[in-house]
């Protein structure tokens, strides 16, 4: 059987438990049975016995809660506080590098389209895909000059050079390099934002080299011609750079037109593509008139990007 407490009495009992079983017994009228007397047991009447420190049962059992409740509670916020700032961290510099390769690629697209408007031959095809050739168009170059290269296109030629970013290395893979576009003019930007900018060649890859190794000779040939002109000089770097077949065949012909109307003095060659390929032609010349009194003049030639000519 189940005694129930009067509402009085269960409230005394949430006290102390040693004035709470006094009061119920002074209330109830009972009274505690006496230990018999005995050598071990002096017949005293007996109390329960508590340290003084020490609470009652339903006050530590509600601190032991509520200690549980705040541990319980500081673990939830600090497994939250991880699932907001642990994404975060790892995230920020995924999203950082992720932006940085960006801008990479596109300043590599921009350098690279610059360098074709300013160099490469005014007629000719280049092959591009969509964002380079948007950065062609940027500097100048009309749409009937660009060849779009798609996923479905099946190669690149048409063309006579080739802008290749990471995109078109994917799409063409090794064949780009070893059937299609052997040499290169220039690179800018550094893995995959790299902007190759090649030469396309519709005879072939070992084809196309046979020629430019003729075409180095010939070069050479021309350049020492051109040193042996009394009406030309060049400074010292310009002059080993003719005696090596280092300048573009089409531009020495200009220079030696200009030679027979009046002296001329070379000052210095450029064109040349970043890390370009070897044997790939200076396309610039930078001269000044010799004759006396007269202002100084400079030259430029902007010739085709696939010597020899095809």
């Amino acid at each position: 059987m189940v005694m129930r407490l009067p509402g009085e009495m269960l409230r005394l009992f949430q006290q102390s438990p040693v004035a709470s079983f006094a009061t119920w017994r002074a209330m109830t009228g009972k009274s505690t049975p006496r230990p018999s007397s005995g050598p071990d047991n002096p017949g005293r009447d007996h109390a329960p016995s508590y340290p003084k420190h020490a609470s009652s049962p339903t006050t530590r059992a509600l601190r032991q809660r509520a200690v549980a409740i705040a541990i319980a509670g500081a673990v939830v916020i600090v497994l939250v506080s991880l699932l907001v700032t642990v994404p975060q961290a790892i995230r920020g510099p995924s999203q950082a590098h992720a932006s940085q390769g960006l801008k990479a690629a596109a300043q590599a697209r921009d350098d690279a389209a610059a360098w074709i408007g300013k160099w490469v031959a005014r007629n000719a095809i280049v092959a591009c895909d969509q964002l380079m050739c948007l950065a062609l168009q940027a500097h100048g170059l009309p749409a009937s000059r660009l060849l779009p290269i798609t996923s479905s296109s099946a190669d690149p030629l048409g063309s006579d050079v080739i802008a290749a970013t990471a995109a078109v290395r994917a799409l063409f893979g090794r064949r780009l390099t070893s059937v299609y576009a052997p040499e290169m003019l220039g690179s800018f930007g550094s893995g995959s934002a790299e902007v190759a900018v090649r030469v396309i060649s519709p005879i072939g890859a070992a084809a196309y080299r046979s020629h430019l190794r003729a075409d180095l000779l010939a070069r050479r040939s021309a350049g020492r011609t051109l040193l042996g002109n009394p009406s030309i000089s060049a400074a010292s770097p310009a002059a080993r750079q003719l005696r090596s077949g280092r300048v573009d065949g089409r531009l020495l012909m200009t220079l030696a037109t200009i030679a027979a109307q009046e002296p001329l003095r070379i000052v210095s060659f450029g064109g040349a593509g970043p890390r370009s390929s070897p044997g790939m032609p200076l396309l610039s010349a930078d001269v000044t008139s010799a004759s006396a009194g007269a202002g100084a003049r400079q030259a430029g030639s902007v010739c085709s990007p696939a010597p020899p000519s095809r």
